[in-house]
């Protein structure tokens, strides 16, 4: 098995259902598909970073259950790339825009929760596209809760005291993207690291404003 930062499982509550979430950047779906399904075989919704995949390869053989919906935004087969699967019994649909150039996905579930995983490559600029496009999904659907989940690439965050470490490189993009945090009253969930160089490199947040459980 190729190298994985950690997935990490969260069970995310609201009003209308409890989900189980599994997120993973795996750097690479090609060929892990016995370890991813193992992986996620008891998880309700499930979203990826880094595929490296393309349309040549189908979602079952990435992880191989019968009873999922499958969301993808490839690069190719050598970068990048973003999935979200989801058990079928839930209503879910992709919000799709047709401005964001991000590698970002929507997925709207049972009409009241929007998963967004994204993947921020780094040294990658695109962080106000992304948030412009953020910024429009929860404007149409203000009552949503909404989990932010990726591969966001800021090593230069203080995850704990929500600020940014002095001597930062890319310091404005940091800057731009904590704003876009405290605009949309979005929380940290993960408190420890998901990678295995000490990084909490996957970002898991959720709106203040849901009073999640997790």
């Amino acid at each position: 098995m190729g190298r994985y930062d950690e997935g990490e499982k969260r069970e995310v509550g609201n009003a209308y259902n409890r989900l189980k979430l599994f997120s993973a950047n795996c750097r690479s779906a090609k060929g892990k598909s016995t370890e991813l399904t193992t992986m996620t075989i008891d998880y309700d919704v499930i979203c990826l970073t880094e595929t490296h995949v393309d349309d040549t390869i189908p979602s079952r053989t990435i992880i191989s259950r019968d009873n999922l919906v499958f969301f993808r935004k490839d690069r190719n087969i050598y970068g990048g790339g973003v999935l979200v699967a989801v058990n079928s019994s839930i209503a879910t649909r992709e919000i799709k825009l047709q401005t964001c150039e991000s590698e970002a996905l929507f997925v709207r579930l049972d009409k009241c929760m929007i998963i967004c995983c994204y993947y921020r490559p780094h040294h990658s600029d695109d962080i106000l596209n992304f948030v412009e496009s953020f910024g429009k999904i929860v404007e149409k659907f203000p009552n949503d809760q909404v989990v932010l989940v990726g591969d966001m690439n800021f090593p230069g965050f203080d995850w704990r005291n929500e600020s940014i470490k002095s001597g930062t490189a890319y310091k404005t993009l940091h800057e731009n993207f904590l704003y876009f945090l405290r605009e949309n009253n979005l929380t940290q969930i993960v408190t420890s690291s998901t990678h295995v160089g000490g990084n909490r490199s996957e970002e898991r947040r959720v709106g203040k404003e849901c009073r999640s459980r997790w």
